[in-house]
């Protein structure tokens, strides 16, 4: 069931009249400048320390602020799919050729020769015993120290199951996200889908998942924008279609800033930084156009342990953003706002609310409707 009625809103703040207000520092680390292995990157992830772990085509660097590390030739395969830590600090690295573990001496290498039941290794999580649960292109499989063990397979969902993108624990429940199988979770052995077919989401594909401090999932769609999962049968949506200014229908990434701040990346749109709230969230959009990035195909996003954000690029290596000077006050002082909710279908919600953002950032309902 989708709702009908939505409590937030997002107001998209993009080029042109507010373009300047938005413009970023940032720096670039490629291949030409500081020895990374790669400009087309992949992934990101960070150590207790706050070094930059960069996944690419070619290899997986790490990064301390000014002197870069290449792990490469300890990986089963350079192509870097997905890169994370463990409880207990330990690296582990997805690639097309199997995991990688390293415990800061040695490295463990896992793949179809040992028991793991495919090499195409897309994401990593890790459960309440840090055991980890890897997605795959034919699944989810779980490994508690001696053994891999199937959790998910291709009779997991009709028609198929297929390419698993993304994992994410939740206590001891399990996201599962993939490419055209909808999106399932996974608790005491039990699965529950949601997928186009079923449910008639907006996209049967999604790349990564957060977590709202209310406990709503939000995913990144590659065909259809934003989704978020607010309650047991509640879907909201956001794209081009039904919310004006949106960047993008073709999302990659979404990273937790803070509390209510959310960043993700885009696929021809650069990245976005959004929040939830009932009443006036406030987004920026970061794109070429504004000068906030060197290029507008973002693949992974990463706030680091100094809450510098860093990007993974397509073809432009790894970037580090100055910090956000936008003040939301001196945005709301140039003009007021007028939004509308909107439900899954683009539609303006039964009873939505129409809001007036005011010149001195306050936010007020103007009346209520009836479709």
């Amino acid at each position: 069931m989708f709702s009908n009625n939505i409590k937030y809103f997002l107001l998209f703040l993009q080029t042109g009249l507010f373009g300047a207000l938005f413009a970023q520092n940032y720096s670039v680390f490629n291949t030409a400048n500081s020895g990374l292995i790669d400009n087309s990157t992949t992934c990101l992830s960070k150590d207790s320390l706050g070094n930059v772990y960069v996944g690419t085509q070619w290899g997986l660097n790490s990064f301390d602020g000014s002197t870069l590390v290449d792990y490469s030739s300890e990986l089963l395969n350079p192509s870097v799919r997905c890169v994370e830590f463990d409880d207990n600090g330990f690296l582990w690295v997805g690639t097309l050729g199997g995991l990688s573990k390293f415990d800061g001496f040695s490295w463990t290498h896992y793949d179809t020769s040992n028991g793991l039941f495919d090499n195409q290794i897309n994401c990593v999580a890790f459960d309440s015993l840090n055991q980890p649960w890897v997605g795959t292109s034919k699944g989810v499989y779980s490994y508690d120290g001696r053994n891999w063990h199937v959790q998910l397979d291709s009779s997991a969902i009709e028609p198929t199951f297929i390419n698993v993108t993304k994992l994410s624990f939740i206590g001891d429940s399990l996201i599962v996200c993939t490419m055209n199988g909808g999106i399932g979770y996974l608790h005491s052995g039990s699965i529950s889908w949601y997928s186009s077919f079923i449910n008639n989401l907006p996209d049967n594909s999604s790349y990564d998942v957060e977590v709202t401090e209310g406990g709503k999932r939000l995913f990144a769609c590659p065909q259809g924008g934003l989704l978020m999962h607010f309650s047991v049968n509640t879907w909201f949506n956001w794209n081009i279609v039904n919310t004006s200014g949106f960047p993008s229908n073709s999302l990659t990434c979404i990273e937790k800033i803070d509390s209510n701040l959310f960043m993700a990346g885009t696929l021809g749109a650069g990245m976005f930084e959004f929040s939830f709230q009932q009443g006036v969230p406030i987004t920026s959009v970061y794109d070429t156009s504004n000068q906030s990035v060197p290029e507008n195909y973002i693949v992974d996003i990463l706030k680091n342990n100094d809450g510098s954000i860093w990007a993974a690029t397509l073809n432009s290596g790894l970037v580090k953003l100055g910090s956000s000077s936008v003040a939301i006050d001196e945005v709301l002082k140039q003009k007021p706002f007028v939004i509308n909710s909107f439900d899954l279908l683009g539609r303006k919600g039964a009873k939505g609310l129409t809001i007036k953002i005011y010149s001195d950032g306050s936010a007020k309902k103007i009346f209520n409707h009836e479709r």
